[in-house]
């Protein structure tokens, strides 16, 4: 992912742990802190992986730190075109599975197990943008390296296969987000 992409995507908040928009003490942040408008009205679901909310990226980040440390409510910003995506979990399997024999035969030497067909979140960053397929990694392993895990993410929406740069960029806005 391009930075110059990511600063021209629109985003929403994608959130986790227990909680409600109803609840008061949302509502009586909206009446004292007016960037809470930039939030949907009245989003009736109780923990709603999305707030429908569609952000720049700054306005994205600045509302994760807020809900981190007003409301100790763990929230990533998301691109929106997540809301809905184009890639089934079936494609996504064949997409990885064409990775992963890619991977083995250039790399035989990482002695890669068999890919795991059940899909797991690589992280909570990660969880609505891509299937996350595993596999043992035997050099890995051999080495003493623990998970010795290896794994391909496919992409949700373009079934493109992230690469290190994607999970570099998220980890520099995480830590932006922190440090505002």
């Amino acid at each position: 992912m391009k930075t110059r992409e990511m600063v021209m995507d629109t985003y929403d908040l994608q959130c986790s742990g227990p909680f409600s928009l109803k609840e008061d003490r949302f509502k009586r942040t909206l009446e004292i802190m007016p960037f809470f408008k930039l939030l949907p009205e009245g989003n009736p679901h109780e923990t709603p992986e999305m707030l429908g909310a569609e952000l720049d990226l700054l306005q994205a980040m600045f509302l994760c730190k807020v809900f981190d440390q007003m409301f100790k409510i763990s929230a990533v910003p998301v691109p929106t075109r997540y809301w809905e995506p184009k890639v089934s979990v079936e494609d996504a399997w064949q997409i990885a599975l064409a990775e992963h024999q890619r991977v083995r035969d250039e790399h035989p030497d990482w002695l890669l197990g068999d890919l795991d067909e059940k899909w797991s979140p690589y992280s909570f960053a990660t969880y609505s943008q891509v299937y996350h397929f595993w596999c043992t990694n035997g050099k890995a392993q051999k080495e003493g390296k623990i998970p010795g895990m290896w794994g391909v993410m496919v992409d949700r929406v373009d079934g493109s296969i992230w690469t290190r740069e994607h999970l570099d960029a998220l980890q520099v806005m995480d830590s932006l987000i922190r440090k505002l």
